[in-house]
């Protein structure tokens, strides 16, 4: 009974997370698609940064103009939502509104301030003004780690001399890095920077958005790229979201997923549910198993998964690749829903490639932990839980034995990994992320979820961060559980 509902469950999960995300931008009924800043708006909605203004989401509203609350969440939401806790240090910022979190956020991280008025008010419906949109901009890139000592003169602007000497270094780093550009007066063509006046939410999503940065790392490739690659010769493409082998894929892409590369997986799956079944196989396994797919060591393989709406099962293969000794493996960023969205041409059913020697005849271990290992040296670990909140609290969702968490784990959700649309948030916010939750880049962490899935995902994306000791425990909470190793909840 257990074997055949931990099938059902992962058909289900495979149905499920299959699913691309919409090849469209966010459509708002009031911005159209000729608008200046519709490639502005379409980015910042999709990544979840803002969001309609009615019930149905379909509203903008770009002409409106926005108070400080409004672009404290903004900058809270472009940070991932961290956790944070409440202090009264504002009149105007009670406990439990919608935007509390993100007022104390800015406060606590030093983007921004209250008045110094003698109020003790943040200022939380006062419409926020050009001025303080480039401080509060200039503070957020210092926090994360950015440069920020670009500069420029303002005299090329009538009204430079205006802006406010709180602001003036703020406003000159803004104009410098492209931020604020100048609003042009239609009738002489000159711009001016109006910093006293107030920005509609049209301006704020252009500002956001310019200050954005891809994902980059070893590992990650953007879809723009990896769409280009598509029919090379040295390139192969490896669809792992856990589709039949007759699904719509990529063209040209190899469909196997990471249970066709783990143990005791017998051709009719009558070994799911066994215990240890979803770890990855052996050597002469996986040897027998990439040598069968065709997957060469000397091409360049991309790997496509889903991950807002996924596992991240490509990171899983990759992984297990990088253990079996490829190095020339890469994921896409936002994984097969943003190469849809990218235009990528597709076919019904897996390509088959011509068998080949994988030469696989070790396995590397660095980012690899076992049971035996992490018990017999537990102190000796950060550990890093990445699954949902109710499976870290103890809630059973997929056949554990026992719920709860790893003791002393610290609780880094897998998907705050992602923007919205399902792109990795850029390294700077995600290393400020892992040194916040007490990591540093010395330490030996270990990653798991339930079966090494998810958790490979942020092992790898640590690594690129510069955590160079990040582990994938691929036997994770059901290996532990399995083994009758201690819990919290």
């Amino acid at each position: 009974m257990k074997m055949k509902t931990t099938l059902a469950l992962f058909a289900a999960m495979a149905a499920v997370m299959a699913v691309p995300l919409s090849a469209d931008a966010k459509e708002f009924t009031d911005v159209a698609s000729d608008h200046w800043y519709y490639d502005y708006v379409s980015e910042i909605s999709d990544k979840g940064i803002m969001t309609g203004k009615d019930a149905a989401g379909t509203v903008f509203a770009p002409a409106e103009n926005i108070p400080r609350a409004q672009f404290a969440t903004v900058l809270y939401r472009m940070a991932g939502s961290p956790e944070v806790k409440y202090s009264s240090v504002f009149k105007d910022v009670p406990d439990g509104q919608w935007y509390t979190k993100p007022i104390m956020w800015v406060y606590q991280a030093k983007v921004a301030n209250g008045y110094t008025d003698g109020s003790g008010n943040f200022g939380t419906n006062d419409q926020i003004t050009r001025e303080q949109i480039a401080k509060m901009m200039y503070s957020y890139q210092k926090y994360m780690g950015y440069d920020v000592s670009g500069t420029t003169e303002l005299d090329t602007f009538p009204d430079g001399g205006s802006v406010s000497s709180f602001a003036t270094e703020y406003v000159k780093w803004a104009v410098a890095e492209g931020v604020i550009s100048g609003k042009e007066n239609a009738a002489t063509g000159q711009k001016y920077l109006d910093p006293q006046a107030s920005a509609n939410r049209a301006e704020i999503a252009t500002i956001i958005s310019r200050t954005l940065v891809p994902f980059e790392g070893d590992y990650v490739i953007d879809a723009a790229e990896a769409k280009s690659k598509i029919g090379e010769e040295d390139v192969i493409f490896v669809d792992g979201r856990g589709v039949e082998k007759s699904a719509e894929t990529i063209k040209g892409a190899v469909i196997s997923d990471w249970k066709d590369w783990s143990v005791n997986l017998n051709p009719d799956n009558s070994s799911t549910g066994v215990p240890g079944w979803w770890q990855m196989q052996s050597v002469e396994k996986m040897n027998e198993t990439f040598s069968n797919l065709g997957l060469s060591k000397d091409k360049e393989i991309i790997l496509l998964g889903e991950t807002v709406n996924g596992w991240g099962d490509d990171a899983r293969l990759m992984w297990q690749l990088r253990v079996a000794g490829y190095e020339n493996v890469k994921i896409v960023d936002g994984g097969y829903s943003a190469l849809i969205a990218a235009g990528a041409p597709t076919q019904k059913g897996t390509s088959t490639l011509a068998k080949v020697d994988a030469e696989v005849t070790s396995k590397n271990l660095k980012h690899v932990v076992t049971t035996d290992i992490l018990k017999a040296n537990y102190d000796s670990y950060k550990i890093v839980d990445v699954r949902a909140d109710e499976e870290y609290n103890g809630e059973c969702l997929y056949n554990e034995k026992a719920g709860g968490h790893l003791p002393g784990a610290v609780h880094l959700r897998y998907t705050d990994l992602f923007y919205a649309d399902g792109t990795l948030r850029p390294v700077n916010e995600l290393t400020k992320w892992f040194e916040s939750a007490g990591l540093d880049k010395e330490d030996e962490i270990v990653s798991y979820c339930t079966a090494g899935i998810r958790s490979s995902y942020m092992q790898v994306v640590m690594e690129m961060c510069g955590f160079e000791n990040s582990i994938n425990y691929d036997e994770s909470f059901w290996g532990w559980t399995e083994n009758e190793g201690l819990l919290e909840k």
